[in-house]
């Protein structure tokens, strides 16, 4: 058995209860904990120690499974398959009028393929976003984007630790009977919780297969505990009577008809920015976004009641949050000055969250999850984003933004405090004066 000061050792109490929570992140208090006592211990007496902190069953063990490309697999082995677009056309995205001083630039790239899909047999996990079909774990990937990056997988909540194409597999961490499912669609995933993954990554791979007009109305799966927005958005994408199934963390479901659909661009589950980062990896195919983004903002818009809105809006981000603005406190002044109204989305149901992103001419705020709300806006819709200086990241989005339509503007400020490890992180300090004067001349003809 494993003896519980080896853990506290390396571990402070609040960060092993955080790990223990049902909270949305705390998958990313596992990580830290899997990948520190993986290099201390080795994965076996690692395991051991991860096992006995989190209260898995003694019975919890790993097993290596092979790591393989879903796409290959929906090829050569599943039930249904029906191609929707070839990938392999060139993609590129332009960067957006910014004003001041960053390292963007045109992002070349290419597109992957579409398709629905439906696999018989296989097991999912609450919080993990891996296919577990056989003695095999698939993974969304297609050709060699798994080997161009490097993916910390750690993160999804099945793997204890990826060995090259295979990985650990934690079987029997929970006494619980596997929940039993005919048929569905699976949402389920570690980055399910976050809004820019969920709108980005999550809705639009429903989209692909909803739109199709391949898959039956089967139930659909998702994360429990994820903010209420996350369910208020995929029941106002479904049809009115569409079953929605609450999957907590661990729960094994067997199902005998998965449908799948793969992300319209390559999404790792949590991707290093090292040397072997290439943002070209994952620019979307403009022309196919913009058509799953107006086919979720029709779905939505049908159901929505529309009232009348705001025209200026600030999309105010926490101050605990990554990226912090570090003047936030007297840019948002400035923005009031003015006309503008200080919104934090969070606050507001998803319906709210529509009218008032599609009531709005002008939109601005410091970079964030909110801005992929604009993705449901109207087609001239003014958006100016704060952001450092670091802005290559910026261009996929903005893009996409371009293609529906929006008038983009960022505006770059200085580092305060720089994240190495995710350059994008960092914290910044937007030059007041250069604000205003933007915020007097952009509104002028409002």
């Amino acid at each position: 058995m494993a003896d519980n000061d080896e853990i506290l050792q390396l571990f402070p109490g609040d960060l092993i209860h955080h790990a223990r929570s049902m909270s949305v992140w705390s998958i990313w208090a596992r990580r830290q904990m899997k990948l520190k006592l993986t290099q201390k211990y080795g994965v076996h007496h690692g395991f051991e120690l991860f096992r006995e902190a989190m209260g898995y069953p003694d019975s919890a063990h790993l097993k290596s499974l092979p790591l393989r490309s879903i796409r290959e697999a929906a090829t050569h082995r599943s039930a249904f398959f029906h191609l929707l677009e070839n990938g392999g056309e060139p993609v590129a995205h332009l960067p957006p009028r910014v004003i001041g001083d960053g390292n963007h630039r045109v992002v070349h790239g290419f597109s992957r393929s579409s398709y629905v899909a439906a696999f018989e047999g296989v097991k999912l996990l609450g919080r993990s976003q891996l296919v577990n079909s056989g003695d095999e774990l698939l993974l969304d990937y297609e050709g060699t984007e798994f080997d161009s990056i490097d993916d910390d997988i750690e993160l999804d909540a099945a793997v204890f630790q990826r060995e090259g194409h295979s990985a650990s597999f934690m079987e029997g961490v929970s006494d619980a009977p596997p929940l039993r499912i005919d048929e569905c669609f699976s949402l389920l995933g570690p980055n399910s919780g976050a809004f820019g993954h969920w709108v980005g990554e999550y809705l639009p791979r429903l989209a692909v297969a909803m739109s199709s007009g391949m898959m039956p109305d089967v139930p659909v799966l998702m994360d429990a505990h994820m903010p209420e927005q996350h369910r208020q958005s995929l029941a106002l994408l479904l049809p009115e009577n569409a079953e929605i199934i609450e999957i907590e963390p661990n729960t094994v479901v067997e199902v005998g008809k998965l449908w799948y659909s793969p992300t319209y661009y390559y999404a790792p589950i949590l991707v290093r920015m090292n040397d072997r980062y290439r943002e070209e990896l994952f620019a979307a195919p403009l022309d196919r976004f913009a058509r799953l983004a107006n086919f979720m903002t029709a779905r939505f818009v049908e159901r929505l009641s529309a009232t009348p809105g705001l025209e200026k809006i600030f999309l105010a981000r926490r101050y605990y949050l990554h990226r912090k603005l570090f003047n936030a406190g007297r840019i948002e002044k400035i923005a009031v000055r003015n006309g503008f109204t200080i919104v934090y989305p969070e606050e507001h149901d998803f319906a709210s969250q529509l009218n008032l992103i599609r009531n709005a001419k002008f939109v601005t705020g410091p970079e964030g999850s909110a801005y992929f709300l604009a993705f449901f806006a109207r087609p001239g819709t003014k958006i100016a984003i704060l952001n450092h200086q670091y802005t290559e990241l910026l261009v996929g989005v903005t893009a996409l933004l371009d293609e529906l339509g929006m008038d983009t503007t960022v505006i770059t400020g200085r580092f305060v405090k720089e994240d190495l490890d995710y350059p994008h992180h960092g914290d910044y300090r937007i030059d007041e004066t250069v604000y205003e004067d933007f915020l007097k001349q952009w509104t002028a003809d409002a």
